[in-house]
């Protein structure tokens, strides 16, 4: 038998001072790799792509239409206040094309109701205002398609972003004055809108998901059709702008219930202000039966001021 050397007892310490550094250093390895900003080793978490919203709510708001011949700036102004006070119903879907580039598309329509208003027409001596009850009913239509360029996307719970799109209405007003069904409005309003804004969203602010979004425009680009029937006396106008005020905020808070589900509530307000400036056609004089011809200038302008309120339900994936 040989007994154990000097030179095999230096050998086994050799290998057992090697088996005890390695051991050592898996926890430092793994710490550095846990911290480590090169993504060779630590890959950026998943993210949701897509989304898909639906929201119910309420609409509050008043159209105020205001209208003066331009021919004669002496007269005052008449005014219509058409309430648009109804249900309203959306739906939203995005999707990111790139890492910080995301696509959006949103679509509104309300459930028409109809609501009694006060117009003031300028009287017969072109000087005072006459103020008459009717009864108005109003469609509205609402699409918007956007891009969303996102700054510090990343690991971080919140974001900021540029946000650059267009948005159409699409609103019919039909007026009737009680007294006399056959008294009519008709006004039909086409609106374009190019916008920019600004976006920002978190993903965990006191455990919910907050969004919040700022967009206005200069130019809106409005077409209006308008028929009215006064007294026998018919009235056609069509007009075009292209300049006035544009604005729209939303608030959006949201819990999540679940996988990609959210459930939450919207506070949206929209302002709106196109300057129209109309052609008159023509009218029709019932004493002769015969259409007259009487082209005049029109300057409309229409405001509106609108508030929803409502609950959302947003999927991601």
């Amino acid at each position: 038998m040989y007994g154990v050397t000097a030179g095999h007892r230096a050998y086994f310490s050799f290998r057992v001072s090697i088996i005890a550094l390695i051991v050592l250093l898996i926890p430092v390895f793994s710490l550095c790799m846990e911290f480590s900003p090169l993504p060779l080793y630590k890959p950026e978490p998943k993210r949701d792509k897509y989304l898909f919203e639906a929201s119910v709510g309420y609409l509050w708001g008043t159209n105020q239409l205001r209208y003066r011949d331009a021919d004669k700036p002496f007269m005052p102004p008449g005014r219509r206040d058409l309430t648009m006070d109804s249900p309203i119903f959306g739906i939203q879907a995005g999707a990111f094309l790139l890492p910080d580039l995301a696509i959006r598309g949103q679509f509104r329509i309300n459930l028409p109701q109809t609501w009694g208003n006060r117009f003031f027409f300028v009287g017969e001596n072109e000087s005072t205002i006459q103020e008459l009850p009717w009864i108005v009913k109003t469609r509205y239509i609402e699409s918007d398609i956007s891009a969303i360029y996102h700054f510090g996307l990343g690991d971080m719970p919140y974001t900021a972003a540029m946000v650059g799109g267009y948005r159409f209405y699409k609103t019919d007003f039909d007026s009737h004055r009680p007294q006399r069904w056959s008294d009519s409005f008709t006004d039909h309003f086409q609106i374009h809108v190019p916008y920019l804004g600004a976006y920002y969203s978190h993903s965990n602010l006191a455990g919910a998901l907050v969004r919040f979004e700022f967009l206005v425009s200069p130019v809106i680009l409005c077409k209006m059709k308008a028929n009215q029937i006064i007294a026998g006396r018919s009235t056609q106008l069509d007009g075009v702008s292209y300049l006035g005020q544009w604005m729209d905020t939303t608030f959006e808070l949201s819990k999540k219930i679940g996988g990609g589900a959210f459930v939450g509530g919207l506070l949206r307000y929209n302002f709106i202000n196109p300057i129209a400036r109309a052609k008159a056609e023509g009218f029709l004089l019932p004493t002769d039966g015969k259409t007259k011809l009487h082209p005049t200038d029109y300057v409309m302008d229409m405001r509106h001021h609108l508030f929803i309120g409502g609950l959302t339900f947003t999927y991601t994936f």
